[in-house]
């Protein structure tokens, strides 16, 4: 079984380094609203079949990298699966890398 570990480290950016994180923490989270809207009208919170469903789409209306969409993707499943965060919105305030 492998181990997960997370890393959280601070950061210290340049103002436009900022600025470009900031857009896209952003983007995150609206590709995070993108794939819970998805996952809402295909009535499922399985992240395979909201990625099938979804993906180019969020690709094309975030312009997330690859690895960003799939990981919001995942993210909005794993949200939608707790009741009370069923028709939350997502806001820009963290980010998943893999």
């Amino acid at each position: 079984m492998e181990t997960v570990r997370t890393i959280v480290c601070k950061l210290a950016p340049t103002p436009e380094q900022a600025t470009q994180l900031d857009a896209t923490l952003v983007a995150f989270a609206a590709g995070c609203d993108f794939a819970a809207d998805v996952a809402r009208r295909i009535n499922s919170t399985n992240k395979v079949k909201v990625q099938q469903e979804g993906y180019p789409a969020l690709r094309k209306a975030t312009g997330l990298s690859s690895n960003l969409a799939i990981r919001a993707i995942a993210r909005a499943c794993a949200a939608l699966k707790v009741p009370e965060k069923m028709h939350s919105a997502f806001e820009p305030t963290s980010i998943d890398y893999d």
